[in-house]
């Protein structure tokens, strides 16, 4: 092989690590950027006990201004969560779907929840899916782009793989159909 061939080599093994090392997050879109309802993200556990660290800004307020723009209408005020997501603004799954009926039929700190919209699921059919549900509130778990990440909803992975992040997101309150335009 030739020198430039090592390099070319040498330099893409590189190249995940590198990837990998970099931040992701709100403070990288830019301040006005938000997930649309009900968004998926996957989180890859590799090894089991890993924490998994989640916040939003899904806490029921209307932004605050971000430098010039304005994020929503009234900052500071209600922009409520559909009701069945209180309380359950993120929802977190492990990797392999564990189906339900109701509540009785999940461990530990699961609870059954619908894979329509999330809501508390207690069916005839196991059409649920055991999640654990996350509130964010001030105290813990809310976070956006002027404040950066750091008030953590922290959670033990007990297995590894690809696990499910549900964030329930707020309607957009500069339009009418509450649907993002951002």
């Amino acid at each position: 092989m030739s020198r430039r061939t090592h390099l070319i080599a040498a330099g893409l093994v590189c190249l995940p690590a590198v990837a990998f090392a970099m931040p992701e997050g709100t403070p990288q879109l830019g301040v006005s950027q938000g997930l649309e309802g009900n968004s998926i993200l996957l989180v890859d556990v590799v090894n089991e006990g890993e924490r998994i660290r989640v916040c939003s800004s899904d806490d029921g307020r209307q932004e605050p201004r971000a430098g010039d723009f304005n994020l929503d209408l009234n900052p500071g005020e209600a922009n409520p969560v559909p009701e069945e997501r209180r309380g359950a603004e993120i929802l977190l799954s492990r990797p392999v779907r564990e189906a339900c009926r109701n509540d009785g039929e999940c461990a530990g700190d699961f609870r059954c929840r619908s894979v329509v919209d999330g809501s508390a699921f207690n069916g005839q059919r196991a059409d649920g899916q055991c999640a654990i549900p996350l509130s964010v509130t001030q105290q813990e778990g809310y976070c956006n782009a002027q404040s950066g990440p750091g008030n953590w909803i922290e959670v033990p992975a007990d297995r590894t793989g690809k696990w499910v992040l549900n964030f329930v997101g707020e309607p957009d309150t500069r339009t009418d159909t509450g649907r993002s335009t951002r």
